[in-house]
């Protein structure tokens, strides 16, 4: 599949990263042109062109970590509730992918959130949800809320 980002706007890279599509197999791509091309290519800028001769002044990562937080891990503010006092979590375990790690830095202390491939369709998630908050946690087969502390989910796809 020919990546579509590397063609975009920068302004229009986030409302297609956060397509169904375009979680999976748009970012993950490591051929010329795409992002992961540039990342595996030393890029910590956004550069002009592909070549990486003009001058690299925009915000590289923008539209991707948000994809990486929100989507991959799952790391998502209750928008009934903002300031992440009431955590949804809902990760995308990711076939091609071994694992997936980050961390938020809330003003109720750091939230973490990981997934490990066991094998094909088995994944651990681990989650560490700060004091005095609780966390909506929807897997593929199941939804339940925890409250702060350390958690891990075997999940089956």
């Amino acid at each position: 599949m020919k990546p579509i980002l590397s063609t975009l706007s920068i302004l229009w890279i986030p409302l297609v990263i956060a397509t169904v599509s375009c979680k999976t197999k748009q970012v993950e791509v490591k051929e010329w042109p795409s992002f992961g091309w540039m990342i595996k290519n030393g890029a910590t800028t956004l550069p002009e062109g592909y070549k990486f001769t003009a001058y690299n002044m925009h915000h590289f990562m923008g539209a991707v970590d948000n994809f990486f937080y929100r989507h991959m891990v799952g790391i998502n503010s209750d928008p009934s509730n903002p300031g992440f006092q009431n955590i949804i979590l809902k990760p995308n375990f990711i076939k091609t992918m071994d694992f997936a790690k980050a961390s938020y830095n809330s003003i109720h202390r750091e939230i973490k959130a990981e997934w490990n491939k066991l094998n094909t369709n088995t994944y651990k998630y681990k989650i560490v949800i700060p004091a005095n908050c609780k966390a909506q946690v929807i897997l593929p087969k199941q939804k339940q809320v925890v409250k702060s502390g350390e958690h891990v989910f075997n999940v089956s796809l």
